[in-house]
């Protein structure tokens, strides 16, 4: 589902709610899978799958995690590992011992 904040103009018509729907169908819909996918893509490729990728630099807004037509992972760089609970080390590659297991 979407939640759409604004007044009523975008659907105080037939015609607005049509062209609502062309932009959730045409453009906010593929580039919301498009980020989905990237970001599951940059989680089981950068932090082997225990981690998910976060800003490196929470201020650098013109980074975006996608996926390019061409393959690029060029924009990855901007990004790196939080691990899940259990995992550390810079790719989330490092069993890292719960509470019952510590030695």
């Amino acid at each position: 589902g979407v939640v759409l904040w604004g007044d009523l103009s975008l659907s105080s018509s037939e015609e607005e709610c049509w062209r609502l729907h062309d932009y959730l169908v045409d453009t906010l819909g593929p580039y919301v899978i498009n980020v989905t996918r990237a970001a599951m893509a940059c989680s089981h490729q950068q932090c082997h799958g225990h981690g998910r990728c976060a800003w490196r630099d929470p201020g650098q807004m013109e980074a975006f995690l996608h996926l390019w037509p061409n393959g690029s992972l060029e924009g990855w760089k901007f990004f790196s590992c939080h691990c899940y609970w259990g995992w550390a080390g810079p790719t989330c590659q490092e069993p890292r011992p719960g509470p019952k297991e510590a030695v």
